[in-house]
């Protein structure tokens, strides 16, 4: 008589996370955060009420995410300021998804994505133009940190209303994060036959945009050397003894 060997499903689960995990990208420096852990209390009073809102739309994307996910909406966080911790908690809601819902995410900015796709033209690139295109077009939630800081040209444009019209028409879930509000967006590119500039696709972009994510306002300050100090001042004490 044999015995038959099962394997545990806790194994399976961690294997499974670590699928999720590689197929991800999240930044190494966010791979833990989690909603819980945003830190509303950094910010100068003024804008203490704003990241606790922030923070509360995270919470209930995530608690009601089949909602959301059928009807293809995602999230757009914005803030003017760098380092307002917007990229943070996209990175937060995006792991709290791959745990909760099982969902497969990546993550890239847009300067990442628009040189990824650019690098499958050449003889290098471990994968191909439409392996690279079908995965931005096809994961079932995509973040998409900094948009509108990209250098408009009209094949970016193309390539951005690409992979955002397949996404919308699928349903797919993407998270925006950026600089600017969506209606200050602008994807206008140069006529060179002309001194002035053409919408090309720039409307239907920033409709696009409306269509897949509401939008989250995020506080006007930057946090980030509030962080690095609090850090730092923690690695002081253990270099001191404390």
């Amino acid at each position: 008589m044999y015995e038959k060997l099962a394997i545990c499903p806790c194994r399976e689960e961690k294997q499974k996370d670590r699928e999720l995990r590689e197929i991800s990208q999240i930044p190494k420096s966010f791979e833990d955060a989690t909603i819980n852990s945003f830190n509303v209390f950094i910010y100068n009073e003024d804008n203490v009420d704003i990241a606790k809102s922030a923070k509360i739309q995270a919470a209930n994307f995530v608690k009601h995410f089949d909602t959301f996910k059928k009807a293809g909406k995602g999230l757009y966080l914005y803030s003017s300021i760098k380092g307002s911790g917007k990229t943070r908690l996209a990175c937060s809601i995006a792991n709290a998804l791959m745990k909760q819902h099982n969902v497969k995410v990546h993550f890239t900015t847009t300067l990442d994505l628009l040189d990824n796709i650019r690098k499958t033209y050449g003889n290098g690139s471990s994968f191909s133009f439409e392996e690279i295109i079908d995965m931005y077009k096809s994961v079932d939630v995509l973040v998409l940190d900094d948009i509108g800081v990209e250098n408009v040209t009209p094949w970016a444009v193309e390539k951005f209303t690409q992979i955002l019209n397949e996404r919308m028409e699928k349903k797919n879930v993407t998270i925006f994060t950026s600089n600017i509000d969506v209606g200050s967006l602008d994807f206008k590119t140069k006529n060179y036959y002309k001194e002035d500039f053409y919408d090309n696709e720039s409307e239907r972009i920033v409709s696009r945009i409306s269509k897949m994510a509401v939008e989250v306002a995020m506080p006007e300050e930057n946090v980030r050397e509030y962080q690095a100090e609090e850090e730092n001042r923690e690695f002081s004490k253990i270099l001191i003894g404390e």
